[in-house]
């Protein structure tokens, strides 16, 4: 018998979302079935203290900052590029945060009175890559969205600093914030609209959404090759690791509190596990995270830090204040790190999940006492179409975030020459 794509993309004979198995695979679609193309784009608020952050020296002979110092051991795997900016996001008084947030990926002058944005290089990558998918794209934050009502910043609508994705009619796209909720929106499966009793049971049990498929992975497991077993075998481990995690989460914050009140390295790490397994599963080919919002005000107390983030980023220059932020760079950049190091431990199509896989890290200003959009912190990982040359500190004074995003959506497979307002064209020296 011959098992249908369909029966791991999460078809209605699917009762859990489980990963390709090609030994399992018509014959010539095996031949055909290269790794899917990914990118991921993520969002640290409030700029960074450049001076813990940035390298020093350029090309391959460079030695990261004590913030990134975490890089190095997959230092070939990982671009520091210096230099960028943002250009749209510069304002003649203040919005600077709103501004950098909803610009990061769209290049495109925002609108004051009414709302209006370009669409985001995840959207424009989602037509392409997403096209197959069961969800389009994903797009997950640590912190809830606020009202998209009202003014903020700058005047600024509100909504301006809560969101990095937006879609070609200049819809912004909310982040999924809730780790319970994406894990059943995601590996639930087709039938995964239970009853009343079945929710009341699962929660009073904490029944695994893996038991409610444990009959046919098993026979898929009978029946595949001993790699593809393996590859079986550590998926489904993975996906009861997270959901053991989200319940250990649920059991400190209470069922039903709000998802901001978990701790925020477990909930950070968790909603990036859940990343990695959409990715694994094909659930999805395009995500974007938010580590927080614009002016985010998050208390990073497990790490010492008792005053607000967006606050502590107005440090005039403090030595105190600077090395606070350089605990709370140091974290957020950590989120980037272990994502890439899951993503190299998946193995994929002769090699792992990271080489068919690219993402970057960025921020909605450099330093955060300064407001600039110049000398962005960014950071890109992968070897997605083989784009990327890692191993480096590239300068790229003179070109912008819109660049970069060429560089990646072409990567991606996306038909373009250039991206942005300003039609910005592939970033010099990406390849290496």
């Amino acid at each position: 018998m011959t098992v249908s794509r369909r029966m791991f993309l999460g078809g209605a004979a699917g009762l859990i979302a489980l990963p390709l198995l090609p030994s399992l695979l018509p014959r010539a679609a095996r031949a055909a079935d290269d790794a899917p193309g990914r990118l991921m784009f993520m969002f640290a608020p409030n700029g960074a203290n450049m001076a813990q952050w940035r390298p020093t020296g350029f090309g391959r002979d460079f030695a990261f900052g004590p913030t990134l110092s975490q890089l190095e051991d997959i230092r070939d795997d990982v671009l520091v590029i210096s230099g960028l900016s943002n250009p749209v996001a510069d304002a003649l008084v203040t919005g600077h945060h709103l501004r950098g947030t909803s610009t990061m990926l769209t290049s495109t002058h925002l609108g004051t009175s009414v709302v209006s944005n370009g669409e985001s290089a995840d959207q424009l990558a989602a037509r392409t890559l997403g096209a197959t998918t069961p969800f389009r794209s994903l797009e997950l934050a640590v912190e809830p969205s606020g009202p998209a009502i009202g003014t903020c910043e700058g005047g600024l609508p509100c909504v301006y600093g809560q969101h990095v994705a937006w879609t070609a009619d200049g819809v912004p796209l909310p982040g999924l914030s809730g780790p319970r909720n994406t894990f059943n929106l995601l590996f639930g499966g087709s039938d995964a609209l239970l009853t009343a009793t079945e929710n009341q049971r699962r929660k009073r049990y904490r029944l695994s959404v893996l038991d409610r498929g444990a009959d046919q992975a098993t026979a898929l497991s009978q029946r595949a090759a001993v790699e593809d077993r393996v590859r079986l075998d550590q998926y489904l481990t993975a996906v009861r690791t997270v959901e053991t995690r989200i319940d250990a989460l649920e059991a400190c914050v209470g069922l039903g509190a709000a998802p901001g009140d978990a701790p925020l390295e477990e909930l950070a790490d968790v909603l990036l596990d859940l990343a990695v397994l959409a990715f694994q599963c094909d659930r999805t080919r395009v995500v974007t995270m938010m580590l927080g919002a614009a002016t985010s005000e998050l208390v990073y107390t497990f790490l010492g830090v008792r005053t607000p983030h967006h606050s502590l980023s107005h440090h005039q220059r403090l030595p105190d204040n600077l090395a606070k932020l350089a605990l709370i760079d140091t974290f957020q950049a950590g989120r980037f790190t272990r994502l890439v190091r899951k993503l190299k431990d998946v193995p994929e199509g002769g090699g792992t999940m990271l080489d068919h896989t690219l993402l970057m890290m960025s921020s909605d200003v450099s330093d955060g006492d300064l407001h600039n959009h110049d000398d962005m912190p960014v950071l890109v990982a992968g070897h997605l179409a083989n784009a990327m040359g890692g191993g480096r500190h590239l300068d790229g004074t003179g070109e912008t975030l819109a660049h970069l995003c060429t560089s990646m959506l072409q990567a991606g497979g996306v038909p373009i020459t250039s991206f942005g307002e300003a039609a910005a064209g592939p970033l010099t020296g990406f390849a290496g």
